[in-house]
């Protein structure tokens, strides 16, 4: 009788969402486009956490969304991801994709989460999913991953925050 328990599970595990960190001083056209510009990532990213950077980037995308989901994404300019720094949400709608980057790359990106739209009509989700209902902060969760200009990638699972921004 155990059979559907590991099934869900492992039907949850492969539905996992990245995030992509890019990089860059200057604006880019088709930011979020240009995977040699991937400077952090964060793999199998839970809803309602806080995922930050302690570099600023030019963008960040959602990644490997389910069709089927219908999530919010949003970014903010500070690493707890206090509501007051949101800078955008956006619907995925059935998108696999959706990338938070600025029309002249004028804004910096720091830290980014989603959470799972309401399912009923009369729920409202206004607030900041990713503060706790007495406004303190959830815990936030750093990059696994560093991208180099020259294409290699490192995992940096459990390094020191201030080490990882300067590679």
């Amino acid at each position: 009788m155990q059979f559907p328990i590991i099934l869900l599970a492992l039907a949850a595990t492969s539905s996992a969402i990245d995030i992509l960190g890019f990089g860059g001083s200057t604006y880019v056209a088709e930011h979020c486009k240009n995977s040699d510009t991937i400077v952090v990532s964060w793999r199998g990213v839970q809803a309602d956490t806080c995922y930050s950077s302690s570099t600023s980037l030019a963008a960040m995308q959602f990644v490997a969304i389910p069709k089927t989901w219908h999530i919010i994404t949003r970014s903010y300019s500070a690493l707890s991801c206090p509501s007051n720094t949101k800078l955008q949400d956006f619907h995925s709608n059935g998108n696999d994709q959706v990338c938070h980057g600025s029309a002249k790359g004028e804004i910096r990106y720091r830290g980014a989460g989603y959470s799972f739209e309401p399912t009923k009509r009369s729920e409202q989700n206004d607030s900041n999913d990713l503060e706790n209902a007495n406004g303190t902060k959830k815990s936030c969760v750093g990059p696994d991953r560093v991208h180099l200009i020259d294409g290699q990638e490192y995992a940096v699972t459990g390094i020191d925050d201030a080490i990882v921004a300067e590679m």
